[in-house]
């Protein structure tokens, strides 16, 4: 059997990848009806759950833990991940991140611009972190950084800063 993956709030392309694709055994789990429904169609293992409320224990058990371009989209980002890591202790997750302090986003400011990270309206996300914010938030919180995966806007430029040339970051972390 493959390795089981909850994913969170990503009852999407990502899930329908890892389901379709790599044969992994996935449920998601999103507070939309809508985007659950969406996911079904799919063949998608999904249904509603508030991170905030439910009892992750009425899931099951997960080998993997995926947060996909969500965390910014709460303002209480830092209560959802320790009710995550509280859940499935000892567990790999992946958490992923646009990054604010990228040179783009900079630039943008020097130009009197907010970093635009939205798609449909800037209200879309309402927190905003740098490389090292989001390692300082995991430390504050206790939870271990394995290893970041940087998600390059030009792979050689890169290699000289992943904080100011990366689009956005995946945090592979132990609960």
């Amino acid at each position: 059997m493959a390795d089981i993956i909850l994913g969170m709030g990503e009852v999407g392309e990502t899930l329908f990848d890892l389901l379709v694709d790599r044969k992994f055994d996935c449920i998601g789990i999103d507070f939309s009806k809508r985007a659950v429904s969406l996911a079904k169609d799919k063949g998608i293992n999904a249904e509603v759950f508030d991170i905030f409320k439910d009892d992750f224990k009425k899931l099951g058990d997960f080998d993997y833990i995926t947060m996909f371009e969500v965390l910014e989209h709460i303002p209480n980002a830092e209560e959802a991940m320790s009710r995550i890591k509280d859940a499935f202790k000892s567990k790999t997750a992946f958490f992923s991140i646009p990054n604010s302090g990228s040179l783009y986003d900079r630039m943008r400011l020097l130009r009197g611009r907010f970093p635009k990270q939205w798609v449909v309206h800037p209200s879309e996300h309402v927190r905003f972190w740098t490389l090292n914010d989001f390692k300082f938030t995991l430390s504050s919180l206790d939870i271990k950084l394995v290893k970041v995966h940087e998600i390059p806007h030009n792979h050689s430029l890169n290699r000289i800063s992943s904080s100011l040339f990366s689009q956005s970051f995946i945090f592979e972390v132990k609960l």
